[in-house]
């Protein structure tokens, strides 16, 4: 069975990278967003495996604001942090991310990430 995923970046050319390499490689993306609360909207009638999370949103949501959203849910979401800067990462990940990976990134640290949290 593919794992599910759900992919909220800002930039629209982002969110093509991401999604087009996880499809090519065995994921089903089950929604594209550019906005933090359509995302944690979404995230419980979809209950995706994983969500792959900018730092900054289009709606001006944050990680910040959208990941202890995702971390109440029932059950908690699995979520990767893409940061531009590796200080974000140590935020995200006392937030409770579960990985966060460098922007820029290589589609193979992506799909090593993604393994890891969707094994």
């Amino acid at each position: 069975m593919k794992k599910r995923i759900m992919v909220v970046q800002k930039a629209d050319f982002m969110r093509k990278i991401i999604s087009d390499t996880l499809q090519e490689n065995g994921y089903e993306v089950v929604a594209e967003t550019a906005k933090g609360l359509e995302c944690a909207m979404r995230y419980r009638g979809l209950q995706p495996d994983l969500v792959i999370l900018d730092t900054l949103m289009s709606d001006q949501t944050s990680f910040l604001n959208i990941l202890p959203i995702l971390k109440k849910e029932e059950p908690p979401a699995r979520v990767l942090v893409t940061v531009t800067f590796e200080e974000q990462g140590s935020d995200a990940l006392k937030l409770g991310a579960d990985e966060c990976i460098l922007k820029p990134f290589k589609p193979e640290a992506l799909l090593k990430a993604v393994g890891e949290l969707c094994p």
